[in-house]
């Protein structure tokens, strides 16, 4: 196993931890908003989509290596859904812009690789002593810089606010739908893998509309709020604790 790959393992059993539901009702606030189940639903979705294991994050990187190109060049995939009259129809104008939040939030996915791969940096150029622990994990999350972790935690921030958003969300499964069958209908301008990264897209995205459509307006946006500051109150705490 590669030093990435202990990170990874190691931070998901960290993820784990922090998002018990007698921890969180000890430490934080929930004021009997969420029940065991609810919290324990939102832990395993992000457990499967955001901190994947081992052995699902590289069918996911490869995935997600071919969504890159298209985010990059965007261009062919309007091409491709100007194919259907339908959605044309549908969102007219306001297709391009869909169709950039679409690529945006499937993206935003990724937003554990970062910084996973600078920690793994970290681990490389202090050579440290491994199995790598939940204690040495924290000293080298404690060697990042500020800005390093601003950015996860802002990316995932972005992540929320677009998968609470079911109207959006919804558009964006259309979408991405459509984009699945034209690909399918030409199959020599679109490689199987490429089909099978936008599949995967939809069952991500679906998963998070399944999960988060069961929630109040008011239920996501709390229970974002307290996963955006327990995640900046932990850091503190680390860098707190760690820090040189």
């Amino acid at each position: 196993m590669s030093i990435e790959e202990e990170i990874i393992e190691t931070y998901r059993r960290i993820i784990f931890d922090r998002y018990q539901y007698d921890y969180i009702s000890e430490n934080y606030d929930l004021d009997n908003t969420f029940s065991v189940e609810e919290l324990t639903n939102f832990r395993s979705f992000f457990l499967d989509y955001v901190y994947p294991p081992v052995e699902k994050r590289h069918i996911l990187n490869q995935a997600f290596d071919k969504l890159d190109n298209h985010i990059k060049n965007p261009k062919s995939l309007l091409t491709l859904l100007m194919r259907s009259s339908g959605i044309l129809f549908k969102y007219g104008r306001h297709l391009p812009r869909i169709l950039k939040i679409a690529m945006m939030a499937l993206q935003s996915f990724r937003s554990a690789n970062a910084f996973e791969t600078a920690l793994a940096e970290q681990a490389e150029n202090t050579k440290i002593d491994r199995p790598i622990s939940k204690e040495k994990l924290f000293g080298l999350i404690a060697c990042l810089s500020q800005e390093q972790i601003n950015s996860f935690i802002e990316t995932s921030s972005r992540l929320f606010s677009t998968i609470k958003d079911e109207a959006l969300i919804k558009k964006i499964l259309h979408i991405v739908d459509v984009v699945i069958k034209n690909m399918k209908k030409d199959k020599s301008s679109f490689s199987s893998t490429e089909i099978q990264s936008f599949e995967l897209g939809k069952e991500i995205l679906s998963g998070s509309y399944e999960l988060f459509s069961t929630l109040s307006s008011n239920q996501k946006n709390q229970l974002f709020e307290i996963v955006i500051y327990i995640e900046r109150l932990e850091i503190e705490k680390i860098f707190e604790r760690y820090k040189k």
